[in-house]
Order: C-alpha cells, then sequence, then structure tokens
C-alpha cells in the first residue's frame, strides 16, 4: 500500500509539476525577432551618418582648397586685375554650385 501510494504521489507531482513553455518561447522568440530588427535599423541610421559626414568632409575639404586658391591668387598679386578677378568669380561659382549639391543630398 505504502508502494502504490508513494508512486501515485510521484506520478501526480511529476504531471502537475511539468509547465507548458511554449507561449514563454513564442514571446522570447518575438522579442528576439524585434532586436535584431532595431538592431538592423541601427546599423543602418549609423551607415547612413557615417556617409553624411564623409559628403560634409568632402565639401569642406572642396572649400578649403578653393580658399587656398584665392589665397595665393591675392598675395601672389595684391593689385587684382580683372583676370584674378574672373577666377575668384568661377572659384565662388564652383563653391556655390558644390553647396547646394552638398544641401539637396
Amino acid at each position: 500500500m505504502k508502494k502504490l501510494i508513494l508512486g501515485a504521489s510521484i506520478i501526480c507531482s511529476v504531471f502537475f509539476s511539468c509547465k507548458d513553455y511554449k507561449p514563454e518561447v513564442d514571446r522570447l522568440n518575438l522579442e528576439r525577432d524585434s532586436l535584431i530588427r532595431l538592431g538592423g535599423t541601427k546599423d543602418s541610421t549609423v551607415n547612413s551618418l557615417l556617409g553624411d559626414f564623409n559628403a560634409i568632409d568632402a565639401s569642406l575639404d572642396s572649400i578649403n582648397q578653393l580658399h587656398t586658391a584665392i589665397t595665393l591668387d591675392t598675395k601672389s598679386n595684391p593689385e587684382m586685375n580683372a583676370d584674378v578677378k574672373e577666377r575668384i568669380r568661377k572659384i565662388l561659382k564652383t563653391l556655390t554650385a558644390c553647396l547646394k549639391k552638398t544641401a539637396n543630398e
């Protein structure tokens, strides 16, 4: 009799102690998928920002080169003749076009 009660107790405890983990597994899978999507979004945002910074850096480099060219022209010939003025106008047009192009990107 004791063996029967002990066996029934063990069977009942095993039967009632089993838990259905499927809902929790499903929830964790959804959470994992959400985190993976967020990671992809973060990566694409960072890559986009790095591309913008590189474009800005290239534009600033162009501006510095144009500034150097203008400075050299005015230092070599303090009296600016018509050729130098025209060259500066062309450089400023190029600079304006670069800035507009960068602003539109």
